[in-house]
């Protein structure tokens, strides 16, 4: 193989942008499949078709990842099922078809060690699946994905805590039963626990785990909210129906499963020079003058969600930077809690020395929930 070819690749991998990696990969791929009996042939249409796959030019990756496919197997890289995941990757984002996504799911499952491929894989079958609402095939391919990354979870943890959020949701979204529930708890739980361990590590927390953290709050208010909503529903055949498919855990079921789950005393404090100390923030409650009220468009399609904000009070008591932590489901409630929650104002109990507390700088966490009761 041409060796100045091989290293225009590996430059263009290092230091080029996407139209010279494009270019460079597709020159190293037809330089390997004109000289198959070279000893690097297999491994230079590999890397060349699975950068053309990255770049999203699958088309273009297919003949060197079937090129690499017929090539003898070895025992080292790249090797057999690797491979086969290479080309039905190709295959599936190139035509993504019922076909191609049966190939591409029966090629991963056996795969043992995760790759950039293999997650990247994992992650477009299940988003996929969700994406168009095929709950049951998400449940399937993001749990198969969670078990394909839990053996590495301290290395990948964005994507293996992607992968049980999805199976999550999608088990609620497919069938809201004491199981999908039960999920939806444990999903919660290892969010909180994780982000408890970065948090006394004295790491900073990432933005994907912050997130993490409030969605499993939010999608577990909002199932109580959903399981609320039928309260009293059992009386009618239809009820009944309705009961079967809703069922939530029993107190029981939630003590068991919570107790699985050890979440660490937070030990990270914050550390003030003497003499900074500031003052204790004054006692006092946030008067909610404007209350909220159900957005019309949600009432009459029978929504239920539950929105998590959090505010800073300043000095005259008035609220400020309302930020929005999570919405379930997203684009019903959120505009109209932040709309409402900035008109409302923290007023001190009486009594207090306001010479010896403070009110500027609070924070307050507000959890809303949406929920309708059918008579």
């Amino acid at each position: 193989m041409d060796g100045d070819v091989l290293s225009a690749f590996n430059d263009a991998v290092s230091n080029g942008s996407p139209g010279r990696i494009e270019t460079a990969a597709l020159a190293l791929m037809n330089e390997a499949m004109a000289n198959p009996s070279d000893p690097d042939a297999t491994v230079a249409a590999f890397e060349a078709s699975l950068k053309l796959a990255e770049q999203e030019e699958c088309a273009a990756a297919i003949p060197g990842a079937d090129f690499a496919m017929r090539q003898q197997a070895t025992a080292s890289h790249p090797l057999m099922e690797d491979r086969r995941v290479l080309l039905a990757y190709a295959r599936y984002c190139d035509d993504s078809t019922s076909e191609s996504r049966s190939e591409l799911e029966a090629s991963l499952m056996n795969v043992t060690e995760p790759s950039m491929l293999t997650l990247r894989a994992w992650i477009d079958l299940y988003t996929g699946y969700g994406g168009s609402s095929r709950w049951r095939d998400a449940v399937r391919t993001a749990s198969a994905a969670a078990d394909h990354m839990r053996p590495f979870k301290s290395s990948i943890p964005q994507l293996y805590f992607n992968a049980t959020e999805s199976a999550a949701i999608s088990h609620f979204m497919h069938e809201p039963s004491a199981e999908a529930h039960e999920r939806l708890y444990r999903w919660q739980l290892e969010g909180e626990q994780y982000w408890a361990q970065v948090w006394n590590s004295g790491e900073e927390i990432p933005d994907w785990l912050e997130d993490t953290r409030w969605y499993g709050d939010a999608w577990m208010h909002a199932a109580d909210m959903m399981y609320r909503s039928f309260e009293g529903q059992a009386s009618s055949s239809n009820g009944r129906a309705v009961r079967n498919q809703l069922e939530s855990m029993s107190n029981a079921q939630r003590a068991s499963v919570s107790s699985a789950y050890s979440i660490p005393m937070l030990s990270r404090m914050e550390y003030y020079e003497p003499g900074e100390r500031p003052l204790p923030f004054c006692r006092g409650r946030v008067n909610q003058t404007r209350e909220l009220s159900y957005p019309s468009v949600a009432g009459w399609n029978m929504r239920v969600g539950t929105v998590i904000v959090r505010f800073t009070i300043d000095a005259d008591g008035n609220v400020v930077e309302p930020k929005l932590l999570a919405a379930v489901p997203p684009g019903n409630f959120e505009d109209r809690v932040l709309d409402t929650v900035s008109e409302w104002k923290f007023e001190v109990h009486d009594g207090q020395d306001l010479s010896q507390c403070r009110v500027a700088g609070r924070e307050i966490y507000q959890t809303v929930g949406f929920y309708i009761i059918r008579r």
